[in-house]
This record gives C-alpha cells, structure tokens and sequence, in this order.
C-alpha cells in the first residue's frame, strides 16, 4: 500500500513538472509587449531591467531603449525595472558593475505590468496587448511612469483598439 502511495505522489509530481509549460485546452497565448515611449527625453536615467528566474543562472539586464519592447523572457522569470541616474552607473563603471542584490534592498523598483504573454480562453479574442508607459517626470528623485497607450489586437477579424490615457497624480 505504501509503494502504491509513492507511485501516486511521484506521478502527481512528475505530470505537474512535465505538463506546466502546456497552453491549457481552450485557451491560448496573448502576445504582450511592453514600451516606454519617452526614454530619450530623461538622459540622466537609463532604465535597467534586472532578470532573475529558473531558466537564468544569475541574473541578465535588459536597458530599456525607447519605443523597444521589453521582454522579460521565460514566464516564470522575474523582471524589475530600475531607474538609475547616470552618476551611479558612470561611478560603478557602468550598468553590469552595480551590485542588484544591494540595489533591490535599498532602491525600489519602478512599477510596470509584467512584460510577458499570457493565456486566456478561446472565447475571448484577443490575440495581442502593447502596453506603452510615458515618463510623466521626476518625483523625490524617482520618476514616475503611467500606462499612457494600450493597443490591442485580435484574432477574430475584430479592428484593433487603441485605448489612451492621461496622467492623474
């Protein structure tokens, strides 16, 4: 009876572990990128995606350049958005040279939605979702981003949709 048990658990692990990157049936995958628009206009800050995940020994950065999509790459991995002034990155000698672990203890990150695809039910038609973010400015010394554009698309022969925003404090 005990082996029995195992056998059982071993196998509730096994097709878990095996089956996680599977699209369930009936749903598929939303394509999703994300894009801050106005980098360009804030030259004493680089954005530093900090990634960390399963698939990653470390970690990997990503600098966000404007109007690029950002990809945090395998879903399970975790993406941070830092903004760092150019001082620091110029005093450590450049982005690679900062230490993250310490970065993430003292500086919080910028918030973003998650820069990964998702899966939705078949009923619903949405086959893509751009997430634009504008820099509103420069606040206690961080800057402060809001969704400014979210563009849509669809797989059932739908129009896509372009939603605007505005900044509200």
């Amino acid at each position: 009876m005990k082996n029995i048990i195992i056998i059982g658990i071993l196998l509730t692990v096994w097709i878990g572990i095996c089956c996680a990157d599977v699209i369930p049936e009936g749903h598929h995958i939303v394509s999703r990128g994300v894009i801050i628009a106005n980098c360009n206009d804030y030259p004493d800050y680089t954005l530093v995606g900090y990634i960390t995940g399963p698939m990653i020994d470390d970690y990997e950065l990503l600098v966000v350049k404007q109007d690029v999509a950002i990809n945090k790459g395998y879903k399970f991995n975790t993406f941070r958005l830092y903004a760092i002034r150019q001082e620091v990155i110029q005093a450590m000698g450049g982005v690679e040279y900062i230490d993250y672990s310490y970065l993430i203890d003292i500086i919080p990150p910028v918030s973003i939605i998650n820069p990964a695809a998702f899966t939705i039910e078949d009923a619903n038609p949405l086959s893509s979702e751009t997430i634009i973010y504008t820099i509103y400015g420069i606040e206690n010394g961080k800057l402060v981003l809001y969704i400014s554009e979210r563009r849509l698309g669809f797989n059932d022969g739908s129009s896509p949709v372009i939603e605007y925003y505005t900044y509200t404090p």
